[in-house]
């Protein structure tokens, strides 16, 4: 056991970064390599219960990573979703020849009737004889935005059955989309060993300015008026974060986070604010399996910057202790106030903190900040050679109490 290993449910792991159900999932020569590269456990791309069937000329899939926007990625059903045959298999050669956790994800595009909870039981027990460690639920292509109290008691009712039918630990994935009761009723569901969360988000297509407004995909992928596009990567980063401390104000469950995540700071948030591991696509997708043996180096050297042994302990850091679990609140801070100085020797003149328009600190130099900077910090975010420090002020002096003398 090394300092970064962790546990999802039963799943031990030797770190806490799980390469993500994606395109860098689909194959056996790909989760391979997720092992070796470093990764703590690997969950599948999708797996439908469709037979092994022919690509179409339309069968397309298109990424289209840009800076400050993120992944957009458009794609059809038979490039997303494994045939039941090619992913049991899958599933199957990666247990044979990998020692890491291997999380099927499966897929149905539906669950609502009794026919529809028997074919999610079938799919996850195909993977539980696949050899699968466990089961992520994919519930992504379900339009779960808006229900009635009455839809989500079955919903729940039916994710219940699926988790207690099976033999390894199910994990629903929850997402931006999904009814906020109905995820605070999956909070609730007594057998759930744990959840993962969240996926991309939908999005309507983006337009390309240098086609005069087309869509930056082509239009095959947009027929039919409808929009399957999404975005992954950098914005879903603080949805992520939100989600994340929302769950763990719901439930005592291992979390699973995700989404956005790009630095070893973010893996560290996500633990921090209570999750117990996460798992990141685009990222990896983009910059090479080769990032996951780098995070973790930095999650090290992280731990000994803050002095904590291990990840573990880590974990809820950033969490008021508190008697219920709706109370678990992110640890208030000393409500100081601050004020910016200079400090001269620094100073290049960049003339960067003069064009800010927030305050009227540097309307001329020397720079004013007595009774202009209230503590925003934009300058000394702003300023390349840290020459600007935020300082806390220091408390007025009360003036004492002249005595009075008796005559």
């Amino acid at each position: 056991m090394t300092r970064l290993a962790t546990r999802f449910a039963t799943l031990q792991l030797k770190n806490p970064i799980i390469l993500g159900s994606g395109p860098s999932t689909d194959t056996f020569d790909d989760i391979r390599r997720a092992e070796d590269a470093g990764a703590a456990a690997v969950i599948t791309k999708s797996i439908g219960r469709h037979a092994p069937t022919p690509f179409q000329a339309t069968d397309q899939r298109r990424y289209r990573w840009q800076k400050g926007i993120g992944c957009h990625l458009k794609s059809t059903y038979l490039k997303e979703i494994l045939s039941l045959e090619f992913g049991s298999d899958l599933v199957r050669r990666s247990k044979q020849s990998c020692s890491f956790p291997v999380i099927a994800s499966v897929f149905f595009p539906s669950l609502q009737s009794d026919e529809d909870v028997a074919v999610w039981k079938a799919l996850v027990r195909a993977q539980e004889l696949a050899g699968a460690d466990a089961v992520q639920l994919d519930f992504f292509y379900i339009d779960l935005r808006k229900l009635s109290d009455e839809r989500i008691d079955r919903f729940c009712a039916a994710v219940g059955e699926i988790i207690d039918a099976a033999s390894v630990p199910v994990f629903p994935k929850l997402n931006t989309g999904m009814d906020d009761d109905l995820v605070r009723a999956l909070y609730g569901l007594a057998r759930t060993p744990g959840y993962i969360m969240i996926d991309s988000i939908r999005c309507e297509p983006l337009v390309d300015v240098d086609r005069a407004g087309a869509p930056l995909f082509d239009g095959l992928l947009h027929r039919d008026g409808r929009s399957i596009s999404v975005i992954a990567g950098e914005p879903l980063l603080p949805f992520t974060l939100s989600y994340t401390q929302r769950a763990a104000r719901s439930t005592t469950r291992p979390l699973c986070s995700g989404g956005g995540l790009s630095s070893a700071d973010h893996v560290l948030q996500c633990l921090m604010i209570g999750a117990t591991c996460v798992h990141i696509t685009s990222f990896l997708m983009r910059r090479g399996l080769d990032q996951i043996a780098k995070l973790c180096a930095q999650i090290e050297r992280k731990l000994d910057k803050l002095g904590y042994e291990s990840v573990d302990a880590l974990v809820g850091a950033s969490l008021l202790p508190s008697p219920t679990v709706s109370e678990r609140l992110v640890r208030p801070t000393s409500n100081l106030e601050q004020q910016v100085r200079l400090i001269e020797e620094k100073c290049v003149h960049c003339e960067i903190c003069e064009k800010l328009q927030v305050c009227e600190s540097f309307l001329k130099f020397p720079y004013q900040f007595e009774h202009n900077c209230d503590g925003c910090t934009m300058c000394v975010d702003l300023c390349p050679t840290g020459a600007l420090v935020l300082e806390p002020l220091k408390p007025a002096i009360e003036p004492r109490a002249t005595a009075v003398s008796s005559s």
